[in-house]
């Protein structure tokens, strides 16, 4: 193929690189990765549940601010809720992340991409994807502040209704830029 492996890549070459890119005006994407917690509690008439939630998203952002990725959360433990719980339980949620970075913030929204089919007893589902529209970025918009350039430690409270029912979720984001570097000055 013409290619010949010359050796490991290190740092000192990956930072020339950037370097040269830099120098000649080229405008790379910012990458994004980190952790999702997320408390969801979900009402209705006479009952409540709350699920407890974990996992990892990351994502990109465009020289223009568009922001696209996605993420992965995985149920904690077992709901607690004032009823038995029966039958299969949503365990997992994958979903794309789109939306922009505006003015020291994120504004991001949640596509639903993958789950196992269940029961939501916390509402996970109806708090992230309202409507619930698998392939289309239709649900609640986070407004996630950046706390620090490079850094975002931020907790989001979203409350949402479904006919009938009712509840909040509790987010909590802990992201960091990979390709930011603070001054050292």
């Amino acid at each position: 193929t013409g290619l010949q492996r010359v050796g490991r890549i290190d740092q000192a070459l990956i930072d020339r690189i950037g370097d040269m890119l830099a120098e000649a005006g080229a405008k790379l994407p910012e990458c994004w990765t980190g952790t999702m917690h997320s408390e969801a509690t979900q009402t209705g008439a006479g009952f409540e549940c709350v699920s407890a939630w974990e996992g990892a998203v990351e994502f990109t952002v465009d020289p223009d601010g568009a922001v696209s990725g996605g993420g992965r959360v995985d149920l904690v433990g077992t709901p607690q809720c004032s009823f038995e719980l029966r039958g299969d339980l949503l365990t997992f949620n994958d979903f794309a992340i789109h939306g922009r970075r505006d003015d020291g913030r994120f504004l991001l929204q949640l596509e639903l991409v993958d789950y196992n089919p269940g029961s939501d007893p916390g509402g996970w589902l109806g708090g992230h994807f309202v409507p619930l529209k698998k392939g289309t970025p239709e649900g609640q918009e986070f407004v996630v502040p950046i706390t620090r350039p490079g850094v975002v430690e931020e907790q989001v409270s979203l409350r949402w209704s479904i006919p009938t029912q009712g509840g909040e979720v509790i987010d909590t984001f802990d992201l960091t830029s990979q390709t930011f570097e603070e001054d050292s000055d």
